[in-house]
């Protein structure tokens, strides 16, 4: 009877980690398309308000297109180890709570062993 209520709750444990960690993604996926869309958006003001000749304006915006995809870059790499270090200690977290949970309801089938010997 243990066994089955510690099995209902790590798997409601599981399914909540596991509907984290998808909004938590949803939220990266937003925030990149967010991120590349203003510097879309923000060349192309650029473009339009540009002083410069053709060419001049061109290489500028070639230029901060590319400050713009290395900044980008970094971003999403510094996301991406914020996002492993999370679901790390997530994962850690969560195998404590089984650990305890399983310690928690393993002790008394223990102790009722060594009462009937």
């Amino acid at each position: 009877m243990h066994c089955s209520l510690i099995g209902k709750k790590l798997e409601f444990l599981k399914d909540v980690y596991h509907i984290e960690e998808a909004k938590e993604k949803e939220r990266r996926k937003g925030m990149v398309k967010g991120l590349a869309l203003g510097a879309l958006i923000g060349g192309l003001i650029g473009i339009l308000y540009a002083p410069d000749k053709g060419d001049v304006t061109r290489a500028k915006t070639k230029e901060e297109l590319l400050k713009a995809k290395d900044m980008l870059e970094d971003h999403l790499e510094e996301g991406k180890d914020k996002g492993t270090i999370l679901v790390e200690e997530q994962k850690e977290r969560l195998e404590e709570i089984w650990l305890s949970t399983k310690n928690r309801f393993n002790k008394p089938e223990e102790e009722e062993e060594t009462s009937v010997e």
